[in-house]
């Protein structure tokens, strides 16, 4: 009996001391494979999305289409950044292929990883250009040891 009052005692003060995962940067994770995707997603369409059979397997707000969750829209408004209302359902921006040169030109956007993000990329620069689900835009994966956002803070 004691040694789990002290796990659980231990798991209470872990709890309190150890910052909530999350994200503030609402938008669509790019990926290439479902190896690119958090857990519990997949990649469709070079975006990561709920797989489901039916829309009771949606988180709340999502609509099962073609055996992924979509979220509903009536306009762009209705859409996460980086999304952009087509056909009725949220869709992801495409990246542009360039961004302004230092002499007010356009420039070649170097993107390595094809998440829209890179050097003189419209979208901005990417803290890691290897890896299409770690950019600005990208969702916090919590304890991966990853800064997935490029915000400069691993897991927070």
């Amino acid at each position: 009996m004691k040694s789990f009052s002290l796990s659980l005692l231990v798991s209470c003060c872990l709890s309190l001391l150890l910052p909530a995962c999350h994200s503030d940067v609402a938008g669509p994770i790019f990926c290439v494979g479902d190896e690119d995707c958090p857990e519990g997603l997949a990649c469709a369409d070079d975006v990561c999305r709920h797989p489901c059979m039916t829309s009771e397997d949606c988180p709340e707000g999502l609509q099962c289409l073609s055996g992924y969750c979509h979220q509903s829209c009536s306009g762009d408004s209705d859409c996460p950044n980086g999304e952009h209302c087509s056909s009725g359902y949220c869709e992801p921006d495409q990246p542009e292929d360039g961004g302004p040169g230092d002499d007010g030109g356009w420039t070649e956007c170097q993107d390595e990883d094809g998440d829209g993000y890179g050097k003189n990329c419209e979208r901005g620069d990417d803290c890691d250009d290897t890896k299409r689900a770690v950019n600005p835009a990208a969702y916090e994966a919590c304890h991966d040891g990853i800064d997935n956002d490029c915000d400069g803070e691993i897991d927070e």
